[in-house]
């Protein structure tokens, strides 16, 4: 496709995609005023036009210099992709921010940037956010970006004799320490009624376990994606998956400082906003968000079409996220032989549904 001058993107930016925009999401027609269509097909054609304007032009932060730089600390994982989407395709510079995107290889490292200062937004695991609890830090978290019932699963090789999830009685298993993974390896052995007593766990790096259970030295693993992926490449046919998103859901989240949300409410809604768009153009142009998301992270364009459609991309806010929160927390506790401290964190309070609840209400439960 040949691509449109910059003055012709400008002009798109400013006069077409800001006025018909605005009748877009009152729900009029462009040409009478009259109401035409309903709330989803009006973020379809608003998504359509990012998508056309962003054919233009790399990125619109060539346009016009936008009003306040923020500092987003940035998981190298494709769980935490929507930041990276809404800086390419200019949603951002839509919301007058010019924003920094600094990657980490982990949310933990995202996070220790943002109680460092150096960042004003950082996107976290789960867990992340629970051992922050635990710590008494000043964060908060805005907004889940991510959730995914499945990416967290258990492969196990057929030929050390499992074959159904009762078969892991007696056997060698593998997990990663303090981890979404090992809390749900604990509840699917409890599901199916095998003792802890009776399995050896392994607890190591995601790559030495993937290694372990391929050279047949564990005959089951509990891990995420993408690691996952690689290991039931390995075992092919000797491999079987058992999976269950009653007892975990993986999810991904936007926090900052409760410092800052205290004096940025309007700059975390329009952040807030420019990820709501980032969301609907990696829902209609997933091949594009793929290429993002390759583009910031060493993994392959297969294992992200693996993977890809367990992830549920988009913004919310729910009351089970924070009950999994106090569960994996407990969980940990227990794990270390003790109560979870002196005095359990107000776990609602660390979720601030307010910013959210501005900017999509519907996305809040409860509203």
């Amino acid at each position: 496709m040949q691509r449109l001058p910059i003055e012709v993107v400008f002009w798109l930016a400013t006069a077409g995609f800001v006025g018909i925009s605005e009748l877009l999401l009152r729900g009029e027609s462009v040409a009478t005023g009259q109401r035409c269509v309903d709330r989803a097909e009006r973020r379809l054609l608003l998504v359509g036009l990012v998508l056309f304007a962003a054919a233009g032009c790399d990125r619109f932060d060539k346009v016009g210099p936008p009003s306040k730089q923020i500092v987003v600390a940035q998981a190298q994982v494709p769980h935490s992709l929507l930041p990276m989407v809404a800086k390419k395709v200019g949603s951002f510079n839509g919301e007058g921010l010019d924003v920094i995107i600094k990657e980490f290889a982990t949310g933990d490292d995202s996070l220790k940037e943002l109680l460092g200062k150096r960042a004003d937004f950082a996107t976290v695991r789960d867990v992340d956010v629970m051992r922050a609890c635990l710590a008494g830090e000043p964060v908060l978290v805005v907004a889940t970006i991510m959730r995914s019932p499945v990416s967290t699963k258990i492969l196990a090789r057929r030929d050390k004799g499992v074959d159904r999830p009762r078969d892991l009685r007696g056997k060698a298993l593998g997990t990663l320490k303090n981890s979404g993974a090992e809390y749900f390896l604990a509840r699917f052995l409890k599901r199916n009624c095998v003792p802890p007593r009776e399995v050896r766990i392994t607890r190591a790096q995601p790559s030495e376990l993937v290694q372990a259970i391929v050279r047949g030295d564990l005959a089951a693993i509990s891990l995420g994606e993408p690691f996952m992926f690689n290991a039931i490449c390995e075992l092919g046919d000797k491999g079987l998956v058992f999976t269950d998103g009653s007892l975990y859901v993986e999810t991904f989240h936007i926090a900052v400082t409760k410092e800052y949300a205290e004096s940025n409410a309007t700059s975390i809604d329009n952040f807030l906003r420019a990820l709501d768009v980032a969301a609907d153009v990696a829902k209609a142009d997933p091949d594009t968000a793929k290429r993002i998301a390759a583009g910031a992270s060493s993994i392959s364009r297969e294992a992200m079409d693996h993977f890809w459609l367990t992830f549920r991309f988009d913004l919310s806010m729910h009351e089970e996220t924070v009950d999994q929160i106090r569960a994996l927390a407990q969980f940990q506790a227990e794990m270390e032989g003790g109560p979870a401290g002196p005095q359990e964190p107000d776990y609602p309070a660390i979720f601030a549904c307010e910013f959210l609840r501005r900017v999509c209400p519907e996305r809040v439960t409860p509203r």
